[in-house]
């Protein structure tokens, strides 16, 4: 048998529908701005740490406890951790531009959805490793020697 429906429940049915496509509409866009808030344009910040001179993105902020350093007679081996905001391409980019003016040379570079940069500079070495995770991007680098 069919059932009649009342006008009140069709209007209660298309309300809770429309506000539950309220709902995912506003939560999709409110983490599509959570994830996409990179800067326009990436500014060098000078990093000193030892015999190396490197930049990082100035909107980039070290994370100490997730880092190590290790200094032997001014002999630097390190493993820092960078979280910040930026496309992997937006970094490869900034990278490549900056990192010959602090007399870093590219050495090798891969490239997909992360990315893997290495520099030379006399016998020391910096390898960077590009990563995207949850909105933010993460940068670790290794500063070692030849």
């Amino acid at each position: 048998m069919l059932k009649k429906f009342q006008t009140g429940d069709i209007m209660r049915k298309l309300a809770v529908a429309l506000g539950l496509l309220v709902f995912v509409i506003t939560g999709c866009a409110q983490f599509q701005t959570m994830t996409s808030k990179e800067p326009v344009q990436l500014v060098a910040k000078t990093e000193n740490l030892g015999r190396y001179s490197f930049v990082v993105p100035a909107n980039f902020k070290f994370k100490e406890n997730y880092s190590f350093i290790f200094e032997n007679n001014g002999d630097v081996r390190a493993y820092l951790i960078y979280m910040g905001k930026g496309s992997v391409a937006k970094l490869v980019d900034f990278f490549d531009k900056n990192m010959p003016k602090k007399g870093w040379n590219p050495d090798v570079s891969l490239v997909g959805k992360t990315a893997v940069l290495s520099y030379t500079k006399d016998n020391k070495l910096i390898i960077m490793k590009i990563e995207p995770h949850m909105g933010f991007t993460y940068l670790k680098v290794m500063l070692t020697t030849q």
